[in-house]
């Protein structure tokens, strides 16, 4: 096996070289493998109803703010729905404060203010676990 690493070029005459030799002689053992290319993802496409699960609102009020432009403007159409790459759609959630960063500590001292009777600074160092 062969490993060629070349440009586009280079590799598209090697080709046609293989190509006609095979043609001339009319025999052709030649097997070829393209490299797979991959690429990050830099887009995650996301509906009117995972936007609303991730902020926490009813579709009718992400389908609200589409309409009224004060969110971004979706970038494709998946059967016939809008949709939005959902990093635009975090960035300008959190901008805009439609989503916070879930705060442990604000659910703790909930809890402590609604009247429960545990000890949140043992809950607080039981946490720390050293690893």
């Amino acid at each position: 096996m062969l490993a060629v690493s070349a440009s586009r070029e280079d590799i598209s005459a090697l080709c046609q070289a293989l190509l006609d030799g095979c043609s001339a002689t009319g025999y052709c053992s030649v097997r070829m493998t393209l490299p797979k290319v991959s690429r990050a993802v830099s887009s995650f496409p996301v509906g009117a109803a995972e936007i609303a699960k991730r902020l926490g609102v009813r579709p009718q009020t992400v389908h609200a703010w589409r309409h009224r432009k004060r969110m971004p403007e979706p970038h494709w159409t998946v059967s016939g729905q809008p949709a939005w790459d959902w990093a635009e759609v975090e960035s300008w959630a959190k901008r805009t404060g439609r989503l916070r960063e879930h705060d442990i500590h604000a659910d703790m001292l909930e809890l402590e203010g609604a009247g429960w009777k545990g000890d949140l600074e043992a809950m607080r160092r039981g946490r720390a676990v050293s690893r």
